[in-house]
């Protein structure tokens, strides 16, 4: 197994699907398959929260299957910083 713990097979089915999502839709294969190693999936439960407005990003997010939704508050601190 690849050090991702997937299997060939999955890695190339993943870098698949990496060609059908617009921002690396451009990218080389072999990039894609590089990317196919390195991401984690993560499932998330119906409501359940993903991110809060201000919080630092620590991940792309990308989703394939389900739907997800953003909102904005306006009176949100957007800096986290002190």
């Amino acid at each position: 197994r690849p050090p991702s713990g997937r299997s060939v097979p999955e890695e190339a089915a993943l870098a698949q699907y990496l060609s059908r999502v617009p921002v690396f839709r451009d990218l080389p294969r072999r990039q894609r398959l590089e990317l196919s190693r390195v991401v984690q999936p993560q499932t998330y439960t119906p409501g359940e929260l993903i991110m809060r407005q201000g919080d630092m990003p620590h991940a792309m997010y990308v989703l394939v299957r389900g739907a997800a939704a953003a909102f904005h508050n306006p009176d949100a601190r957007g800096d986290v910083s002190q």
